[in-house]
């Protein structure tokens, strides 16, 4: 509904601002009028932002009972990526890998942000050539699609290609990405470049 739409925007904005109280109230006032996945899946990822990583993974559990009974394929897709990045970010790198599996089961295309998830999990694994070249087709396609690179992949890149050729040559596109995380205010995102 227009209105569930307009709650999660409010408190997208509270999620920006760091008034993390607000934020809660808003999504979970969202939560309660909406019958698709779409609340709990924004207020999983706002969890998860804040490091409230079970309450995070019991949105997501949530969306995608939702999802599954609905059958809405793109919606249990951004579910097991989202659970995907959760174990990433806890150091469950197998089951995140195979939860980013599961998320490209469910799509027709594999696209940048799913490249560079796979790229990162290639990394975690000691699969350094595989991750750059994932992480480099990451970077064409979202080259092709939106004429510029994410900071996301961006960075990832950068890390890359410093530490597999020369640390110089990586520094400077990890400072760009740093200085458009900042001026996102994505200080999370900023933290991790």
């Amino acid at each position: 509904s227009p209105h569930v739409v307009w709650l999660l925007s409010w408190a997208d904005e509270l999620v920006r601002a760091r008034k993390w109280n607000e934020a809660d109230t808003v999504f979970k006032r969202a939560v309660s009028e909406d019958a698709s996945s779409r609340s709990h899946i924004a207020f999983g990822c706002a969890l998860a932002e804040q490091e409230r990583f079970h309450e995070a993974l019991c949105e997501m559990t949530s969306a995608l009972d939702i999802a599954q009974a609905a059958a809405d394929v793109d919606a249990i897709s951004v579910i097991h990526h989202n659970f995907a990045v959760i174990y990433r970010e806890v150091g469950d790198f197998d089951l995140a890998r195979r939860f980013q599996q599961r998320a490209l089961a469910q799509t027709d295309d594999c696209g940048s942000f799913e490249l560079l998830a796979l790229a990162n999990d290639a990394w975690l694994a000691e699969r350094h050539e595989l991750a750059e070249c994932l992480a480099g087709t990451a970077a064409d396609i979202d080259d092709e699609e939106a004429g510029s690179n994410c900071p996301e992949i961006e960075a990832t890149c950068a890390v890359i290609s410093g530490f597999l050729h020369d640390p110089r040559k990586g520094i400077e596109p990890l400072l760009r990405a740093y200085a458009r995380h900042k001026a996102a205010g994505e200080f999370r995102l900023m933290g991790i470049d």
